[in-house]
């Protein structure tokens, strides 16, 4: 039902017109007023909906922000509170260094002052010491000397009594053991010094399957290139005169049309025991020793060469075999075998003197030979020392062939070189000189024995060495 009152109902058609007696235009303007109000405040609600969500928004990302501020400060108080942790740890750890410091210094300057006392005893000691030494020295010296002249006057004294049975000779001859005792002692020497392993710059397998081969080891590098030079002395000596041998048997293989064989004299022959196998000899081998010496002034051929070779080997070829059959046939003549020891004396020196000279090229050979076998041990890359090494090694190929291959050989019973292995010991000698010339101002050192033994008398064998010891593994 209408709520409209009944005479604006009847009077519908009239209010069309817009004249119903009651006022109704004003009625319409009322109402479109109040539409317009309603619409403005419409708008302006929407507006501050619009403007209260901006709010709620704004003051929820301030929510956020403080939020997330006060996650921070309680992080930062807490890394604040970390920091002065440790900070308070190390201020303590410092102070704790700090006294430890204090205390290392009281020490040091402690270990200074007894440091510094203790040397000056030592100091003290050690020039009594060396005092000491010097005056061993001298007295050693003096008692050598006074030896040498001692042993001079003997000789001296037996060549004037006329003793043929001497075997040694006056002390210019080259025979004599004291002259020996001076060859031996700079053998020694050219030996230590080619032997070197100390200057090389690498050791090779062979010399280390050496080592292991005599089971020694050590492992100081200093002290085990000390004992590898040891080992190559006595396997360069050995090694030299293998090739002196092979040598001398090449001149003894090629048919010298009688073997020196005197197995086949008997008893009766004994008194005339070889006058004439000496004969013969020295009418063959002897005499074109003595056109050599005429000829000394000026230097062999290369077949003078191998003619004095060929003496040689016959020489000592013949000695052995004749002081073989004396032996055979009666053991008791020591005036037949003090002959053929000075005759040795007499003839042997001689011809190692022209054998055993940097021209013959069987020392050549052995020079070349010994050579690549020492680089088979070492290699050394130093061009200097690789010179030094060349000379060293034609100066102890003559030499040791000289002293050891023929010299030693004018004795009877005739000396051998000999090398001393023991379970416990390892004999031999090996130098470490400070200086590569090995002067005066070397220092060496004895690492174990290296014993040349010769026979001087029958029964009397000297021995010629520096001794010292070292254990073998």
């Amino acid at each position: 039902m209408s709520s409209y009152p009944a005479r604006y109902r009847n009077n519908s058609r009239l209010a069309k017109h817009g004249d119903d007696g009651y006022g109704t235009t004003h009625y319409s303007q009322l109402m479109d007023c109040e539409n317009r109000t309603c619409k403005e405040r419409q708008k302006t609600l929407s507006r501050l909906e619009d403007e209260n969500k901006k709010k709620a928004e704004e003051l929820n990302n301030c929510f956020k922000e403080l939020t997330k501020a006060k996650d921070q400060k309680v992080h930062q108080d807490n890394l604040i509170k970390d920091l002065q942790q440790k900070l308070d740890q190390q201020k303590r750890k410092c102070a704790s260094l700090q006294n430890s410091n204090k205390m290392l210094a009281q020490q040091s300057q402690q270990i200074k002052n007894d440091s510094e006392t203790k040397v000056e005893e030592l100091s003290n000691e050690l020039n009594e010491k060396n005092l000491e030494i010097q005056n061993i020295k001298d007295s050693h010296s003096e008692f050598r000397q006074q030896a040498l002249q001692w042993r001079k006057e003997a000789s001296e004294l037996q060549a004037a009594l006329g003793d043929f049975g001497n075997a040694e000779l006056a002390d210019e001859n080259p025979n004599n053991t004291t002259n020996f005792e001076g060859e031996i002692t700079e053998l020694k020497h050219i030996v230590s010094q080619v032997c070197l392993v100390e200057l090389a710059n690498s050791v090779n397998e062979k010399a280390s399957a050496s080592l292991l081969e005599h089971r020694a080891y050590t492992k100081n590098r200093a002290e085990r290139r000390g004992l590898l030079s040891c080992l190559l002395q006595k396997h360069i000596i050995q090694y030299i005169l293998k090739l002196w041998d092979e040598s001398l048997e090449k001149y003894t293989q090629r048919g010298i049309g009688e073997d020196f064989d005197f197995v086949h004299l008997e008893n009766s022959a004994a008194k005339t025991w070889a006058s004439a196998p000496i004969k013969k000899f020295f009418v063959t081998y002897v005499k074109p020793v003595a056109q050599s010496n005429r000829a000394s002034e000026t230097a062999p051929f290369p077949h003078e060469y191998d003619d004095i070779m060929s003496m040689t080997a016959h020489a000592m070829q013949y000695f052995d075999g004749l002081e073989k059959a004396l032996n055979e046939v009666d053991k008791n003549r020591e005036d037949a075998q003090k002959l053929i020891t000075k005759i040795r004396q007499l003839l042997l020196p001689c011809l190692s003197s022209k054998v055993c000279t940097p021209q013959n090229p069987t020392i050549q050979n052995i020079t070349t030979s010994v050579l690549k076998r020492l680089r088979e041990y070492r290699t050394i890359k130093d061009s200097n020392y690789l010179n030094d090494e060349v000379n060293l090694v034609r100066q102890l190929v003559p030499k040791c062939i000289k002293l050891l291959g023929i010299q030693f050989k004018i004795y009877y019973p005739k000396a051998n070189l000999k090398w001393y292995e023991c379970k416990e010991v390892l004999e031999g000698e090996a130098r470490t000189w400070i200086d590569i010339d090995g002067g005066d101002n070397g220092s060496m050192v004895d690492i174990c024995m290296f014993p040349l033994v010769y026979a001087g008398d029958h029964n009397q064998p000297e021995r010629v060495y520096a001794k010292a010891k070292i254990t073998v593994i």
